[in-house]
């Protein structure tokens, strides 16, 4: 039994998508044609045994002889291991021919019968606080009143402790209680803030306005804490174009 190579089954699917294109009429007719054919010449083989027939077989086999009571041995009786066994095919696996049939086999069990890991199919996602790395096109700290109010926003879950954390001394004390209440790293809000206002002033450059959803494309945090981070920056006006003029050139 020949089975087609992976670039054989290719060539014919898509040959076969270009012919029913080209006349889907004519192509379901033919096919239809095909089948007529197929079932006319497989008429009569290997047909199944009727439900009749099994049963007579079974009762002209009798009843299978007792075994003798005490004729096995203690090794004999001794329960035997036996190894965890292949997942067993499904019809749907079964029916499958050659190449494909790889696609939906499922994963061997080990030795000792417990089931194979899943690969894992994301990687692991980093955190994003080499703010370093990026432009700082953000307004200057100075613009913020002297108090922790002014960029005030509310999160599910207690605010974290952040005093402790490396480059805490950068931020405002207002962004200080924002990172806080948003479970940011003073390093992941810097690197949050500098993304957002890099976008900030793409879009500026080409004349497009700059929404919320372009906040969280543009960072690497939860969606919902980008949104929050756009708002706080909105409601002190940080988005005011005397701040992004000076970037534009």
């Amino acid at each position: 039994k020949v089975r087609p190579s992976p670039e054989d089954y290719g060539l014919f699917v898509s040959s076969a998508w270009r012919l029913c294109q080209s006349n889907p009429r004519e192509w379901l007719r033919r096919e239809q044609q095909y089948q007529s054919l197929y079932r006319s010449a497989t008429v009569g083989v290997n047909k199944s045994p009727s439900l009749k027939s099994i049963t007579s077989s079974k009762r002209s086999m009798g009843t299978p002889r007792p075994r003798p009571m005490g004729s096995s041995t203690p090794q004999q009786r001794q329960q035997v291991q036996r190894p965890a066994r292949a997942p067993r095919a499904t019809p749907k696996l079964l029916s499958l021919d050659g190449f494909e049939r790889q696609l939906f086999t499922p994963p061997r069990s080990s030795a000792d019968g417990t089931p194979a890991p899943r690969q894992r199919l994301t990687a692991p996602t980093r955190e994003d606080n080499n703010f370093e790395a990026l432009p700082d096109l953000t307004p200057p700290l100075s613009s913020l009143p002297p108090h922790n109010r002014a960029l005030l926003t509310d999160w599910r879950g207690n605010p974290l402790n952040i005093e402790n954390e490396l480059h805490y001394d950068k931020l405002h004390p207002a962004e200080a209680k924002l990172a806080s209440t948003l479970r940011l790293t003073p390093a992941i809000y810097l690197s949050s803030k500098r993304r957002i206002f890099i976008e900030k002033v793409r879009r500026t450059r080409i004349g497009k306005e700059f929404r919320k959803t372009d906040s969280q494309k543009a960072c690497k945090i939860d969606v919902n804490k980008a949104s929050k981070l756009w708002t706080a920056f909105e409601k002190v006006g940080w988005f005011d174009r005397r701040y992004i003029e000076p970037h534009l050139n």
